[in-house]
């Protein structure tokens, strides 16, 4: 009998400590007393009765909530925030009925300010250039949100601006497989703000060159290029990615697409063209049809000086077309060793085919060298290919036998 009567006691002095504990760490939450308030709310839920009480666990909350917002108690307990959202889920799993009621009679106040202090936090760490800190803080605010938005409180299902800022973070922390979970949200979505463009362009590059996944390039880059179709920057890693897979065909198949949608576009006329004298020029082996990709080649330069009459660089290139031709030609004729008539005469047409071809390139070369001599204050590049130009201007007139020219041009390549 005294043995019941002890433990009856013992049960209710545990239970007076436990009320006294919970009303204690209210009156101190009340006076934003957040650390004293911690050790009576921590004390109540060590006890079997406290660990049951949905209310102790919601107390705790607002208290864990209030150190981690407060200056002077932040760093009293690491991330106090996410301890917080845990007893929040607690108490609704106490009494989901009573802890809602209460919740909603804050106006969810204890779970929105995590969220909102977590946000704040991942800003200034951001703006801090403190990446690290900040895709922490980020991917924690949008734990919180998804939290409240499954509980049908407020916020959306895809909260866009915080989920792209857990990327950017993650990107600019170098934790680039984090920052493609995360933006690949955005474009699984197909979100179509333009300031979320960027996510469409990292995850477009990211599976091109760093995971070398052929399928997950083309889904995302066929998404940047259906959310924004205006986007140069999808068409242009695609050039990049045929190129490197060897398909010349395709590549000129793009720029060809790409040019008709923009008519008036400088740099894919010059970057075509530039594509095509490569392969014609600079490549071991020559395509078949030779004819047709120089006559291609020399109509993008053409319509680039159209679109921009002082660019330097498309004039040069047409006359470097013109040149090599000619330098092709004359090969063509000296490799004939024979004296016979047909030989001679063989010699003789691919000789007047390569002059007329050197002076096809020299008034491009002329305009070119016109543009690039009186430019004041050259650098390296713009001086390296003055005197190139000159040279290949002087050892045109060689060609034609125009040696006054030829001087001319020779004694200002010495100069250069």
């Amino acid at each position: 009998m005294k043995r019941v009567f002890l433990l009856a006691a013992i049960a209710l002095v545990t239970i007076n400590l436990f009320a006294q504990d919970v009303k204690t760490a209210k009156k101190l939450l009340a006076a934003q007393d957040f650390a004293k308030a911690k050790e009576a709310i921590d004390q109540a839920l060590a006890t079997d009765k406290g660990a049951k009480d949905w209310e102790a666990w919601y107390i705790k909350a607002k208290i864990y909530g209030g150190l981690a917002g407060n200056e002077a108690t932040k760093n009293l307990v690491p991330d106090a925030r996410l301890v917080a959202l845990e007893a929040v889920k607690k108490a609704l799993e106490v009494n989901s009925s009573l802890a809602t009621l209460s919740l909603a009679q804050e106006t969810y106040k204890p779970v929105f300010s995590l969220y909102e202090g977590y946000y704040g936090d991942g800003a200034n760490y951001f703006n801090s250039e403190k990446y690290e800190e900040a895709y922490n803080s980020y991917k924690n605010a949008n734990a919180v949100g998804e939290f409240i938005n499954k509980n049908g409180w407020a916020l959306s299902a895809l909260d866009t601006g915080l989920v792209f800022m857990v990327g950017a973070s993650a990107n600019n922390a170098k934790k680039l497989e984090e920052a493609a979970v995360y933006y690949a949200k955005l474009a699984d979505a197909e979100v179509a703000s333009k300031d979320y463009a960027v996510a469409y362009r990292f995850l477009a590059y990211y599976y091109y060159a760093d995971k070398k996944d052929d399928a997950l390039f083309n889904k995302y880059l066929a998404l940047g290029k259906k959310v924004f179709p205006k986007e140069r920057y999808f068409d242009d890693l695609e050039i990049e990615y045929l190129e490197k897979k060897g398909d010349k065909a395709a590549v000129l198949a793009k720029y060809e697409d790409i040019m008709t949608k923009n008519p008036d576009d400088f740099d894919i006329h010059f970057n075509y063209g530039v594509t095509l004298f490569n392969m014609l020029f600079n490549a071991d082996e020559k395509p078949n049809n030779m004819s047709d990709l120089i006559q291609k080649m020399e109509k993008a330069f053409i319509r680039c000086t159209e679109l921009k009459p002082d660019d330097v660089d498309s004039y040069i290139e047409l006359g470097k077309s013109h040149y090599n031709q000619a330098v092709e030609l004359k090969a063509q004729e000296d490799a004939i060793k024979g004296k016979t008539p047909a030989d001679l005469t063989a010699k003789k047409e691919l000789h007047a085919k390569a002059e007329k071809k050197i002076n096809d390139a020299i008034p491009y070369f002329e305009k070119g060298f016109s543009l690039l001599e009186p430019m004041p204050d050259k650098k390296p590049a713009q001086k390296a290919k003055t005197k190139s130009t000159a040279q290949l201007l002087r050892d045109c007139y060689y060609f034609i036998n125009n040696n006054e020219k030829a001087k001319m041009y020779d004694e200002k390549v010495g100069k250069l």
